[in-house]
């Protein structure tokens, strides 16, 4: 996971990460409305000083998926991608939406390593 500081010239980060997601799109490794999504959420993060959103998105990518949630991590994918992030209601029910989906997927995960654990013992 890369940790971006936002005190460490914003503008730099900006810059860099709209080329990589550009260059993703080019390439073909990023479609049209998930580069759109990136665009917007870097826009919220960085120019905007959303930090809520931040942390519900690095909580969201801090553990793997497992077979177990990947259904509720293309939720949550397409929760975003299908975002209006240009308006605050949006953005707000947004957080709601994909902060709740979070924790079900990290309860999930939760309990299949308690199962492991049981299993191992």
């Amino acid at each position: 996971m890369v940790i971006i500081d936002l005190k460490d010239r914003p503008e730099k980060w900006y810059t860099e990460l709209v080329r990589i997601i550009g260059l993703l799109q080019v390439k073909g490794s990023l479609k049209p409305e998930e580069a759109r999504c990136l665009l917007d959420i870097i826009d919220l993060v960085i120019k905007q000083h959303n930090l809520e959103l931040l942390h519900i998105l690095e909580e969201f990518t801090e553990r793997e998926s497992i077979p177990e949630t990947e259904e509720i991590d293309e939720i949550i994918k397409a929760t975003l991608v299908a975002a209006n992030l240009k308006q605050p209601e949006g953005i707000e029910q947004l957080k709601a939406v994909v902060q709740e989906l979070v924790r079900e997927r990290n309860r999930i995960q939760n309990k299949q390593r308690e199962d492991e654990n049981d299993y191992l013992v």
